[in-house]
């Protein structure tokens, strides 16, 4: 199941996961605990962000964040403190469109770092409407 996960968009992984939290919540949510998305680092815990932000270089969240929704670039910006966070709104503004296969490499490197510091216990990543009293 997970490896299914891992080839679908994060809109098609929320939706399956949504779906199945309504006919079966304890797999649903230790499928979610187990798999993340990129756009579901929006909701990871504030010191395992900043571990994540400091693991890659500027260039790599550039690419990264590019045309990710509002909310998911405004969580790492404000983690960036107001001086970095505004030379990086800037910087993003300023640059060249990456490719489509630059961008996937990014998000790809970066919920791979996540989802080491998760199994190392330094990020947590507590979507809304996942809890579970079963777990």
């Amino acid at each position: 199941m997970v490896k299914m996960l891992d080839g679908m968009t994060d809109e098609q992984r929320a939706a399956l996961i949504r779906k199945l939290a309504r006919e079966n919540p304890l797999l649903a949510f230790r499928l979610q605990q187990r798999h993340f998305g990129f756009a579901d680092l929006q909701y990871a815990d504030d010191g395992g962000l900043d571990r994540l932000l400091n693991s890659f270089e500027t260039d790599a969240w550039l690419e990264a964040l590019y045309g990710t929704p509002d909310a998911l670039f405004r969580t790492f910006v404000n983690r960036m403190g107001a001086d970095a966070g505004r030379k990086f709104v800037l910087a993003s503004q300023a640059m060249a469109s990456p490719s489509a296969r630059t961008t996937e490499a990014a998000r790809k490197a970066i919920l791979i770092k996540a989802y080491i510091l998760r199994d190392q216990g330094h990020l947590t990543v507590s979507i809304p409407g996942m809890k579970s009293d079963f777990v």
